[in-house]
């Protein structure tokens, strides 16, 4: 059995860990919010000079940093909050929403000479960066500061019908 000494310094080591993973997370985070900005502006301008292309690259992009980021995201906070709390259960929830647009947007730039895909894909993408970047700043003021105040002991215990974000 480890002595008091080694459970306290494992258990450091384990917190260390947790603050690298969730400081990685939140980085992310915040490159992600970034591109979705220019996003924005770039979706505007792609329309403007009909560029699909550009608009598929966009989307493709849009999608990797997805596929990066809620697996990381989603790890994490099962692991500290556990499968049934309700800032998990939403974030998953809004993850596969998300997921969701992304699978329309791909869908319409399969069948691009549709009637109405063109209005179509443009109010898709918009729709998908409006969702992604509020479903952003939600986490950032919610199921990231939950952990965050994990991280620094100012929670201790969770009581699951209570901590949404």
């Amino acid at each position: 059995m480890a002595s008091p000494r080694k459970r306290a310094e494992a258990r450091s080591m384990e917190d260390e860990r947790f603050g690298v993973r969730l400081a990685q997370i939140r980085q992310h985070h915040g490159d992600l919010q970034a591109q979705l900005r220019d996003s924005g502006d770039a979706l505007e301008a792609l329309e403007r000079h009909a560029d699909d292309a550009g608009i598929r690259r966009l989307a493709v992009r849009l999608r990797l940093e997805c596929h990066e980021h809620f697996p990381r995201e989603e790890a994490l906070a099962l692991e500290v909050l556990g499968a049934r709390s309700p800032s998990v259960v939403r974030a998953r929830a809004e993850h596969r929403q998300l997921q969701e647009r992304l699978d329309r947007v791909d869908a319409i730039l399969a069948a691009p000479g549709s009637p109405g895909a063109r209005e179509d894909l443009g109010r898709e993408v918009t729709a998908l960066l409006d969702a992604l970047s509020y479903h952003l700043r939600c986490e950032e003021r919610g199921l990231f500061m939950l952990l965050e105040f994990i991280q620094l002991g100012f929670v201790t215990s969770f009581e699951s019908g209570r901590c949404r974000h």
